[in-house]
């Protein structure tokens, strides 16, 4: 009796066990590359994109159960890419009619998926919409990190001010032109600089701190900071993360023209240096800039 060869029997076995790929998963690939704008070329996409693609097809759709991000860039980059030049050139299956139908399908799925694959949906959405509005730079990990800063505020019996301070700008209810939103911005961008020469002042901030100044004296800049990096090392002092903070603000020579020394004959000069060399002093950290 004839037996098969091992080497055929194997490859029978493997096209068996191959997963194959339907139509309604080739126009669901054709439609993500279509919603995220990547049109021109089937493998110029970002790092995550098969992830999220894979995400896509088997949490959102259930169109491509089993299969893994691999096996779907595998058969995007050897079969769809020979039959169609690039995804703009490829149709997909969604009208707007059933791009609504769409979403409406999600809204009434979304709350039996886990916890974990509703914040990764909700970072691929966010920054989806951060790039078409603009703000390409803003990293998808903003999302995790907002509900993380309300949880911390919450523990600590703390008002959750990012959703408030949100809240107050989207709806005009304060100024930002004007203090004392400078005064909040500095804040904020003193605590997220890894060093205070990343920290600009804005106008309005800078010009109240002048007019306070102008009014009580350095003195009052001096306890408004607090101590700041005074006793801190040399490699501390800088890091905003470092300092020892009353209100975030920069020192009297940002706010204030330079002091111009008055003239000096060269004999007062070597008098003056002289005492100088006479006289044992201890080094005085200069606080005044920051």
């Amino acid at each position: 009796m004839h037996q098969p060869a091992a080497d055929s029997i194997g490859s029978k076995t493997k096209t068996t066990l191959r997963k194959k790929w339907s139509k309604e998963e080739d126009e669901a690939i054709i439609d993500f590359y279509h919603a995220q704008k990547a049109l021109a070329s089937w493998s110029d996409v970002s790092d995550d994109f098969w992830e999220r693609l894979h995400l896509h097809l088997n949490v959102i759709l259930k169109v491509s159960q089993g299969k893994s991000a691999a096996t779907i860039r595998k058969h995007v980059l050897h079969v769809l890419q020979k039959k169609h030049a690039n995804p703009a050139s490829a149709k997909g299956s969604r009208s707007e009619t059933e791009s609504v139908q769409f979403v409406e399908q999600f809204e009434s799925t979304v709350h039996s998926l886990s916890t974990d694959h509703v914040m990764k949906l909700s970072q691929i959405l966010f920054k989806e919409m951060a790039t078409r509005k603009g703000f390409a730079h803003y990293s998808e990990e903003f999302v995790a990190n907002l509900f993380a800063s309300s949880e911390l505020l919450k523990h600590a019996g703390r008002s959750d001010v990012v959703y408030k301070l949100t809240n107050a700008i989207a709806n005009r209810r304060i100024d930002v032109n004007k203090m004392p939103f400078g005064l909040i911005e500095y804040q904020v961008d003193f605590f997220s600089a890894t060093n205070v020469h990343q920290i600009r002042i804005a106008p309005d901030y800078r010009m109240w701190l002048k007019g306070m100044v102008a009014q009580f004296g350095t003195k009052f800049l001096t306890a408004f900071r607090g101590p700041m990096w005074d006793g801190r090392s040399a490699e501390e002092r800088g890091n905003p993360c470092k300092a020892q903070v009353n209100v975030c603000a920069p020192g009297t020579a940002s706010l204030l023209p330079a002091r111009k020394r008055p003239a000096e004959s060269d004999a007062t000069a070597q008098a003056s240096k002289k005492k100088k060399s006479d006289t044992f002093s201890m080094p005085v950290l200069d606080h005044e800039y920051w």
